[in-house]
């Protein structure tokens, strides 16, 4: 899996091959990440989005730490409202949906004609 780009320079093309090419990685000896982990998805399943933010901030500090990397920066995402066809209200969750988006069409939603004004 490619998560960035390669880089141009040299050395830091040397660093970005020698690190695609870890098969393992280095774990803590204890169960720190593990438990903070589990607290995500606890406050996924239950929490609002603060929760969410406040247990990913816990868990990528320690990460960040035993790793000796900085810290990355936290975005919470939200389930992406669907308009089903029959009514009902459904979700479906990715990464690439802001909260404050009303639905899942690259127009806005005021501009999206109802199945009524579209012909066949």
């Amino acid at each position: 899996m490619l998560t960035d780009r390669p880089p141009r320079k040299s050395v830091l093309l040397a660093a970005f091959v020698a690190s695609d090419r870890l098969g393992t990685l280095e774990v803590p000896p204890h169960d720190g990440l593990r438990t903070l982990g589990g607290s995500v998805d606890l406050a996924m399943q239950g929490g609002g989005s603060s929760a969410v933010r406040q247990a990913c901030a816990e868990f990528l500090s320690a990460a960040s730490s035993f790793y000796n990397v900085e810290i990355p920066a936290i975005r919470v995402l939200a389930a992406r409202p669907l308009r089903p066809r029959d009514g009902d209200r459904a979700t479906e969750l990715f990464g690439d949906y802001a909260p404050e988006a009303k639905c899942r069409t690259p127009l806005p939603c005021n501009d999206i004609p109802s199945e009524s004004s579209v012909s066949s």
